[in-house]
Order: C-alpha cells, then structure tokens, then sequence
C-alpha cells in the first residue's frame, strides 16, 4: 500500500519524543513494505529513513513543547494560529493524497477531520483531541465529519466512552460505535544498561532508591503531588520539558530535560521505580500512557495514579494510588521498590503485547480492510 500519514507531531530530529508513537508506526509500515509519506507540523526533519516528511509550519508552534490541550488551557488565545495551520495541512494533504491509497490520521483534531473524506482513514484517537471535542461542544462535528470510509482507533477504552458519550444524534452515535475499536500505540523495549554505569553518568548516587518521572513538565502530569509523596531517603530525578521546568528548578528539583536514545535507556536502568502522578485537570485524564510501558518493559517497578488509562496499559503489573493522594502516593513507592519479581515479569509480560509488531500488525490490517 502507498500510505498517508497525517499528524500534528512528528520527530522534528532523531531522538525527538514528540510524535514517537507517530513514527513508530510509520515506521513498521515501512519496514513491512508499505511506501510512507508524512505530512506533520514542522520545521524538522524532511526524512525519517526512507519515510520522506513534508513539513507545515504555519501555526504549528500550537502542537509541540507541551502540547494543544495544554497551551490552549494555559493560553487560550493560542488556538487563534489554528485556523492557518488546518489550511496549510489541508492543502498539503489534498496534494499528495492523490498518490496513496490509504491514509493514517493521528488526533482526530484536525489531522483525521481534513484526511477522512480522501481515501479510506484509519483515524486515531490519543487523549487531547478527545478532550477538546468534548470541551468544545464539536463531538457531533467531529463523528459525521470522520465519514463512513473512516476506522477509528482509540488507544483507551475510556476515550472512546467519553466521546460516544458526547454525541448527541443518535444516528452518527451508532456509526462511531460500529467504526470504532480500542488498540493502543506500541513502544520499542529500551534497550538493557549497566545500573551502576547508567547511575554514574546520570550523575546519581550509586546507593539509595532512585524515583523517576518521564514525560511533559505540564500540570495534568501531577510532578507537583510526586514532589510531596517522596519517601524519605529516596532520590527524585525529572525527566522531560515543558512551561513547569523552570518552578521545578528554582525548588532544587534535579532535571534532566529531556531524554533520548542512550540517556533515555539509562534513566530507566538507574531507577528503582517509575511514577506517573497524574491528576485530573477539567475531565481530561491520561490516554494511555506509554511511558508505563517502556519501564515495564525495561524491568522497572511501575506506580501510578488511578485513572482508566494506567489501569488499562498495567494491568495488576503496577501499583495505584487515588489522584492527587500524596499520602497513598507515599505508600505505593515505598512497597514498589521493593516489589515482588512476579509483579516485574507480569509487567514484561504485558509490554511485550505493545511491541510494535503486534501493535502495527493489528493497525495495518484495520487499515487494509476493503472499502466500505
């Protein structure tokens, strides 16, 4: 197949988080034998191999650092460069599209809204774009927009609830169910590391617990309940970027910006446990984070809060404490670090079943699908 992707991120250079699930999935496309082309917010790279990436980059400011959703809520008035960026990649899309044959959408706003009437769409659905079309009042826009041509992916069971939910014709309510499906985005195992090596050129104590957190320095993240919930003796390292860093530091919070590749694999050797704290900001919780999956599949202890989207990646694999619970917070860290081996192999078990060549495999047969 000659396949389109669509996205509001994709990595800008080699290593970029942004979009990493984006390309991940590009990527074992291409390995499978599918001609790709990406058109993405830019500026960056115009090649990811043999993938060839055209960039738009008006108003594509509004998608990278700590993302739409949390820009918009934080600076309302940046969803005024939107309507410059949907017309570029609009029209970006309408030229290249004449080539494929089918079409990957990521975020239903606006990547899958200006793809799905082209050619056959597999729409995927992450956590902000559900949030917004909600907030927004657009969940009826959005589903007749999608289109009967259209399978949409939600990476959580409660995204896909929430929107279904939202719709109010029962008509298209009833099309988005029987075109939907639940799958969640895949991850690549980071690669094994020496700890004491991974330690030493983090900078950290060889002895002593390390709690690590990795992902955007943003509000819903809840770095500020993790900084309460640390138990005594144990060392907190940050890793990641976003409008929080700077309160972090001026608290002595040790960061380590943002990780990738060898640095990426040594945070998670050098830790005891990763935390994802995250609290609930307006009805938007956690998608389905894969950053859960990448420490689990490292062999790191997992503690989380307790929103659908950990529960649905975890499993039994993790440990849970209530949102915004600094006390149980507290608890689920002191018993994560020294965790049972069978909640370790559980969790390796669990992330094998998001490698890419199961994930992929199931996403490029939805997409193959004939017509409707």
């Amino acid at each position: 197949m000659r396949i389109g992707v669509v996205s509001t991120s994709y990595p800008r250079a080699p290593g970029d988080p942004a979009g990493a699930f984006v390309a991940g999935l590009a990527r074992h496309a291409a390995g499978r034998g599918h001609e790709v082309e990406v058109v993405a917010a830019g500026p960056g790279q115009d090649r990811d191999g043999e993938i060839a990436i055209h960039r738009v980059c008006a108003g594509a400011s509004l998608f990278y650092d700590e993302g739409a959703p949390d820009r918009i809520e934080r600076r309302p008035g940046a969803l005024a460069v939107a309507p410059a960026f949907v017309v570029a990649l609009a029209a970006q899309v309408l030229r290249r599209s004449r080539r494929w044959d089918r079409i990957v959408a990521h975020w239903l706003l606006p990547s899958a809204l200006v793809a799905a009437r082209l050619k056959p769409t597999l729409a995927v659905a992450h956590s902000g774009d559900v949030h917004l079309a909600v907030r927004l009042g657009l969940a009826d826009a959005v589903a007749a927009g999608l289109g009967p041509r259209t399978r949409v992916a939600f990476v959580a069971e409660h995204l896909r609830q929430r929107l279904v939910a939202a719709v109010r014709r029962r008509r298209l309510r009833d099309r988005l169910v029987g075109q939907s499906f639940v799958c969640p985005m895949g991850v690549e195992a980071p690669p094994a590391r020496d700890r004491a090596g991974a330690r030493r050129r983090l900078g950290l104590a060889e002895a002593g617990p390390v709690v690590a957190f990795l992902g955007r320095l943003v509000p819903i993240k809840g770095v500020e309940v993790l900084i309460r919930a640390m138990p005594d003796g144990a060392s907190l390292v940050v890793a990641g970027d976003g409008p929080l860093r700077g309160a972090l530091a001026a608290r002595g919070v040790r960061l380590l910006g943002e990780v990738r590749g060898d640095e990426k694999a040594d945070l998670f050797a050098a830790a005891d446990v990763l935390v994802l704290p995250s609290i609930e900001i307006g009805g938007r919780t956690e998608g389905a984070p894969t950053v859960l999956v990448e420490a689990m599949a490292a062999g790191v202890p997992v503690v989380a809060s307790d929103v659908p989207g950990a529960r649905e990646v975890c499993g039994d694999a993790a440990l849970y404490a209530l949102l915004g619970d600094a006390a149980g917070l507290r608890a689920a860290i002191a018993a994560a670090i020294v965790a049972p081996a069978e909640r370790l192999a559980r969790g390796r078990l669990r992330a094998a079943a998001f490698s890419w060549d199961v994930i992929g495999g199931r996403l490029l047969e939805e997409l193959g699908k004939p017509d409707r």
